[in-house]
């Protein structure tokens, strides 16, 4: 890289907040282990510093990093919160999934599911690379308007090296150059909006580059659909009830079945996904609203002020009143 471009990269993160890096590191944190079984906690903010180039831009559903070299010959544990893609455009990366071999080629894109085991084994001299780490809510939250996308995603759980084909290679290296030239310039009003905005495209651009037809089963079909369903009702119910119940019956059918539908689905049941979605909107009640504690418990729900602590405590780390500090 350029001297001016690692230094204006230094700059970006030195000036990210505190608070925002805490966040951020809730989120997105990975566990390295040695062959002992041993794990140690690494969080984000535990390696974003003033030294480090390894990653240029991050926010609490976007983190986009280029070498991967100090990951060599360590196993990590990616959270089951968030998806890694890895781009290559030019020489080799060599890695194990779940204990299976991957090589990632110039034109390639690899996509790591939530919570799998990865190995970066080896890394040619000349890799260059594209990547990025993306919250699973991201995601789900670009693809809930569209079955056909749902289809194509879940694809990719079991065949996820993509091959660019050259038709769509001039609109990635069209999206690359917008997209570092927008990190340029990331104390501009947007920045955040710009930078998402142009992570969906260049996502939409990668699901249209994929060659496969979407299967017919009858049966497949209506999961998907049952599913997207689910995460819509999940989206539009304010109050986020937190009960199983709720939502089979408003899908008409029973509560085993959506948890089953979730879990053949997304590897995920159907309670982790009514917590997440949960723990989304108390954010954005805690951040946005000036609702109180308690008011924010009655809204939601919950039987008293302890049992709402108690929740979002166990699920971000923090109790309510210590997040609105962050």
């Amino acid at each position: 890289l350029h001297p001016r471009v690692r230094r204006q990269r230094q700059m970006c993160i030195r000036d990210r907040s505190k608070s925002s890096l805490i966040k951020l590191a809730k989120e997105h944190k990975m566990t390295y282990m040695n062959h002992n079984n041993f794990s140690n906690q690494i969080e984000l903010k535990d390696y974003i510093d003033d030294n480090d180039k390894n990653i240029f831009y991050a926010d609490n559903n976007i983190i986009l990093f280029d070498n991967l070299s100090r990951y060599l010959n360590r196993v990590i544990s990616l959270s089951p919160k968030s998806i890694v893609l890895l781009g290559c455009k030019r020489g080799t990366l060599k890695l194990t999934i779940n204990q299976k071999p991957y090589e990632l080629q110039q034109n390639k894109v690899l996509l790591i599911w939530p919570g799998s085991i990865i190995n970066i084994d080896i890394e040619s001299s000349d890799f260059i690379g594209i990547n990025m780490c993306l919250s699973l809510a991201f995601i789900v939250n670009m693809l809930r308007h569209r079955n056909d996308l749902w289809i194509k995603f879940f694809h990719l759980k079991e065949n996820p090296l993509i091959t660019i084909s050259e038709e769509y290679r001039p609109l990635f290296s069209m999206y690359e150059r917008l997209i570092s030239l927008r990190l340029k310039h990331f104390l501009q009003p947007y920045h955040k909006e710009i930078i998402t905005i142009l992570i969906k495209a260049s996502l939409y651009e990668l699901f249209a580059n994929l060659p496969f037809e979407t299967p017919k089963g009858t049966e497949f079909k209506r999961k998907n659909e049952l599913f997207r369903e689910f995460i819509e009702l999940l989206l539009n119910t304010e109050s986020k009830p937190r009960y199983l119940n709720y939502y089979a019956d408003k899908l008409c059918i029973s509560s085993k079945y959506l948890s089953c539908i979730c879990k053949e689905v997304t590897g995920k049941n159907a309670k982790y996904w009514i917590d997440e979605y949960t723990i989304e909107h108390i954010k954005n009640l805690l951040m946005y609203t000036h609702k109180s504690i308690k008011e924010i418990s009655e809204y939601l729900g919950f039987p008293n002020t302890s049992f709402f602590s108690k929740y979002v405590k166990r699920n971000l780390g923090y109790t309510p009143k210590e997040f609105r500090k962050i």
